[in-house]
């Protein structure tokens, strides 16, 4: 299973969400029933590694702590050349 460093993210305006993949990061939301929803970062280049693997569930690191998630829906820019957002599902 595929191991993804995650970082929570305060940003949530579409001007921080555009500086935010400008540093090379993209957008994500892990959400679940029971469980609180959180917005992360990724590294883009760190996250297109996991996604060509092709595997949908990943281990994903978020302050310190490891959980494990599912892989529900990769958004890609118009261009289809790299990932805009990814939403996660807790397993």
């Amino acid at each position: 299973m595929p191991a993804l460093e995650a970082s929570l993210r305060q940003e949530q305006g579409k001007y921080q969400i555009d500086a935010l993949r400008g540093e090379g990061r993209v957008p994500g939301h892990i959400y679940g029933k029971g469980q609180a929803n959180q917005n992360l970062s990724f590294l883009r280049k760190d996250l297109e590694s996991v996604i060509l693997k092709g595997e949908a569930d990943v281990e994903l690191s978020i302050s310190g702590k490891t959980v494990l998630a599912k892989i529900v829906e990769v958004q890609y820019f118009p261009t289809g050349t790299y990932p805009s957002h990814i939403d996660f599902l807790y397993r």
